[in-house]
């Protein structure tokens, strides 16, 4: 009764944050630089002295609404605009001069405009919020409104037992634009089975990647685009290790080695799923005196066999995004679950286990900043647990 009455109160306030952020959005978008961010900025940058008054007139016509990079640039404009024009155009714009890079652009290209040196620009600072910043901060809000029901409607889907959870957990995903919630279409895909549509949405990720620019997104990308299809090939009834190509053998050595992302996590569950002699000891990473990252603790193989030890590892830990949490129960499994709780011991998530030895991926990115327990339950007493931080 409590889900059927919450939820749709949850899908309404989300549809609602949508519009909303639409709205602002599309609001922002018309006014600030006319519309044209990128076609402003050309003609600022290209115009000749003949060119002068008409660039003035068109850049006061967009105030207060110039963005910075206009603002910027038309600073940068010396051989077109005087300096009595860009210093109207910056008072027509008052979030412009409480800007600290605006303000070195100027004294440093611009500062016969302002024989009062830095006291005389500051002088033109107000308390007023500009037209611009309220456009931006109403963009802000309905953005960040509009996630968190996002996220409250994702996490109800996921606890929820029905057999349309996950098709309505695609369709949800599947409006969504964000690389991240992008992966997080693509494996609820495979887990529907759905193989064709999982490389789709991993073709279209690779689609909206810039590499120059985003080279962080490419090398995750590379990486995912490695492990999904040996996962997908694990999914599809691969049983051994020796049944995979080598390829896929020599992939799943270097991500659980070198990785330490979602791939990389991934690599780790299949090598631990198929090859009982394979141990994983998370690093250990302390600051250098020079703030620097090193390794105190390396990754640990040995060949003793796990399958007579039962154990609970969490991993990473401290966690941001995700933990993995693997386990191996040396005891005959009855109604096998696992519990997160946190400090205050108040359950935050709850999982049924069908196998006495896995590896469960879970996403703690809206969990808040503490300290939880993961407690598996057999029989319906707690046998082992293990604490992880939310960092």
């Amino acid at each position: 009764m409590t889900s059927i009455c919450i939820f749709p109160l949850i899908g309404d306030n989300k549809g609602k944050n949508t519009i909303q952020m639409n709205n602002s959005q599309l609001i922002h978008d018309i006014w600030v630089d006319g519309g044209n961010t990128e076609g402003l900025l050309q003609k600022v940058k290209y115009a000749y002295s003949w060119d002068t008054y008409e660039l003035y007139a068109e850049l006061l016509s967009d105030s207060p609404y110039l963005s910075d990079s206009v603002l910027l640039a038309t600073i940068y404009q010396t051989n077109v605009l005087p300096d009595i024009m860009v210093k109207y155009i910056l008072i027509a714009n008052p979030q412009s001069l409480s800007n600290e890079y605006i303000q070195q652009v100027v004294y440093e290209n611009r500062m016969d405009m302002f024989p009062g040196g830095i006291e005389e620009i500051t002088s033109y600072i107000t308390d007023t919020v500009s037209p611009r910043q309220i456009l931006e901060a109403n963009v802000s809000y309905y953005t960040s409104q509009r996630k968190t029901y996002l996220n409250l409607l994702k996490n109800y889907y996921l606890t929820d037992t029905a057999g349309n959870s996950l098709n309505y957990l695609t369709d949800l995903l599947s409006n969504e634009t964000d690389n991240e919630s992008k992966y997080e279409l693509m494996f609820a895909q495979i887990s529907k089975q759905d193989y064709d549509g999982a490389y789709t949405t991993l073709g279209n990720i690779g689609s909206k990647i810039d590499p120059e620019k985003q080279p962080e997104e490419m090398a995750r990308l590379l990486n995912m685009s490695l492990i999904i299809p040996i996962l997908v090939n694990v999914e599809t009834g691969e049983d051994t290790l020796e049944n995979l190509p080598e390829y896929y053998i020599n992939a799943l050595t270097n991500l659980s080695t070198n990785d330490r992302g979602l791939a990389g996590s991934i690599a780790t569950a299949i090598r631990l799923h198929f090859d009982t002699t394979y141990i994983y000891d998370e690093p250990i990473y302390i600051y250098n005196n020079d703030t620097t990252l090193k390794m105190a603790k390396p990754i640990k193989k040995t060949n003793k066999p796990l399958s007579d030890q039962s154990y609970v590892k969490i991993s990473p830990n401290p966690a941001d995004e995700f933990i993995t949490v693997s386990y191996n129960i040396n005891e005959t499994i009855n109604g096998l679950r696992l519990f997160i709780t946190d400090a205050s011991g108040k359950t935050i998530f709850e999982k049924e286990l069908n196998k006495a030895k896995d590896q469960q991926i879970l996403i703690v990115r809206n969990y808040a900043k503490g300290n939880y327990i993961c407690t598996l339950f057999n029989n319906g007493k707690p046998i082992m647990s293990g604490k992880f931080i939310k960092k």
